[in-house]
């Protein structure tokens, strides 16, 4: 059916009564930038160099752009995929300078950048969402890889709605694009339908959790779906969803400047995974206090989450160093057994095929406690041109177990803190296609994380996924023989089985003296 009279009711987000120009860097110290800076050298950031972009706004008339002449814009060749900006935006200009403004933004370097007007982008001049199904989104021009939606709207229409974002996610799977976009502004349940209720894009909010934070309402598809996904330090959301598209491109850059990584890292779902697995958890300033993806706190079920996600927060703030921390680690590739399963860096990510009712594993082992486990898994759907319902998806879910004496698996479900002191070790979300590991304080020992397919009505499917480790600290645990950070009935068990056998060189030999005995037993049971 031909949709040419759609009509899109579409406003930018972060509206003022007159535009300011002058932006504030402050955003670049709470997004990890100039630790990033302090770790590896200034000329060593990547500055999105040569990543194409896109710049998506919706403005009334022909004023979509910003200054082309202003300083800040000077050094980037501007193509207009619109009807023809006449005008300049200031709300455009905002954007534009947190994402690639030459002296303010993280990525001064991208270029070109193709600009669209939202009414336009989502019909005739890309998505095509007024075509025939049979229809195609346009090409991608010059190969854009990132591209940022600060608006909100809707056609008024739940199916219309629908179809655009089928078609946002068809163009993200077919063009490996990254799509940021942001949510409504203030502390509400009203959210728009566009386009944060996509699937396969990157939805923002601000720190001060200053924005619309409902799950996807119950007439549109997989309802229940947590947004917003991640954070950024502003004032609006507009001025937030340039930062994250910014920090997308950073990764972009890391990936196609370092021949050491697999270019993979640059799909969209390995780049939404290792934002929001590094995304910064702590010191939010949201009304509702401690970020929190609801886990149980106690009992048999203690450590398990279907809520993958804050739900004001989504993953936390976003941090470029911790991000560029995960995408150096490595592309690791996860075992399908115990003998192809890898040892893996505190550190890294893989884009992992999976099976249905198989999963993918990696091994980690903690010499030390870990104060802080981060570990996100992140999926698209995929829709086939006809833009329907007939859409499919995968339904992961995420675990960190432990591993024993004989690497066999134990899980930590129900543990108690004396193995992690807070979060989550399992996350099984039904309808989001995020799933987040959040741990505060792993004691030592071995850990294997396990990717699994559960679901989705596919045979198979792909996940970006990402971790990371914080440093480990290592204490001394006098009477800790099997180095888990703890002394119980299993150093006790390994004492027994070394008693008499060992001469020398034994955990168990607590005394030092060369053999490990009665005094050695007597000690043990001292510090138990």
């Amino acid at each position: 059916m031909n949709r040419s009279k759609m009509t899109a009711r579409v406003v930018a987000i972060g509206m003022a009564v007159a535009w300011p120009v002058l932006v504030s860097a402050d955003f670049r110290e709470s997004a990890g930038w100039n630790d990033l800076i302090d770790r590896i050298g200034a000329e060593n950031v990547p500055d999105g160099e040569n990543v194409v972009v896109a710049q998506v706004e919706a403005q009334s008339g022909t004023s979509y752009a910003p200054d082309v002449n202003d300083a800040e814009m000077l050094a980037h060749t501007f193509v207009d995929e619109g009807p023809g900006f006449t005008g300049q935006s200031g709300h455009a200009m905002n954007v534009a300078k947190r994402f690639y403004g030459a002296t303010v933004s993280m990525t001064p370097l991208v270029d070109p950048v193709h600009l669209y007007e939202a009414g336009g982008w989502c019909l005739d001049d890309f998505l095509r969402a007024n075509y025939s199904s049979g229809t195609a989104p346009l090409s991608m021009p010059g190969g854009v890889k990132v591209l940022n939606h600060s608006w909100i709207g809707s056609f008024g229409n739940v199916n219309n709605d629908q179809i655009v974002l089928r078609r946002m996610d068809y163009v993200v799977h077919r063009d490996d694009a990254i799509i940021a976009v942001g949510v409504n502004n203030g502390g509400t349940s009203d959210n728009q339908a566009l386009l944060c209720f996509g699937f396969n894009n990157i939805s923002v909010g601000v720190r001060s959790g200053d924005h619309a934070h409902s799950d996807t309402p119950a007439n549109y598809e997989a309802a229940g779906r947590m947004k917003p996904e991640i954070c950024s330090d502003a004032t609006a959301t507009s001025w937030a969803t340039p930062v994250v598209s910014s920090a997308a491109a950073m990764l972009v850059d890391q990936v196609r400047s370092d021949p050491d990584l697999n270019l993979d890292g640059q799909l969209p779902a390995v780049v939404k995974a290792v934002l929001l697995a590094a995304a910064d958890h702590q010191d939010s300033d949201a009304d509702d206090g401690t970020w929190s993806n609801e886990p149980s706190e106690s009992g048999p079920d203690r450590g398990t989450t279907s809520r993958p996600l804050d739900m004001v927060q989504g993953a936390g703030q976003v941090d470029v160093n911790r991000s560029h921390l995960i995408m150096s680690g490595g592309r690791i590739t996860g075992g399908v057994s115990p003998a192809t399963t890898p040892e893996a860096p505190p550190t890294g990510w893989d884009w992992a095929f999976c099976l249905l009712g198989n999963s993918r594993t990696w091994n980690f082992t903690l010499e030390g406690s870990v104060d802080e486990v981060s570990i996100v898994a992140a999926w698209n759907r995929t829709v086939p041109i006809g833009f329907g319902s007939n859409w499919t998806m995968g339904d992961f879910d995420l675990e960190l177990v432990a591993l024993d004496a004989d690497d066999q698996p134990v899980s930590l479900v129900g543990s108690g803190p004396e193995v992690f002191g807070a979060g989550n070790v399992l996350s099984t979300s039904a309808v989001d296609n995020v799933e987040h590991l959040y741990i505060r304080d792993l004691a030592p020992g071995r850990y294997q994380l396990r990717l699994s397919m559960v679901g989705g009505g596919v045979s198979s499917d792909r996940a970006g996924i990402a971790w990371y480790f914080s440093e480990q600290e290592i204490v001394d645990v006098p009477g800790d023989i099997d180095g888990n950070g703890v002394v119980n009935v299993d150093d006790l068990l390994q004492l027994l089985s070394e008693y008499g056998s060992c001469f020398g060189g034994c955990a168990s030999d607590l005394n030092e003296d060369g053999t490990t005995g009665v005094d050695d037993l007597l000690l043990l049971l001292k510090y138990m």
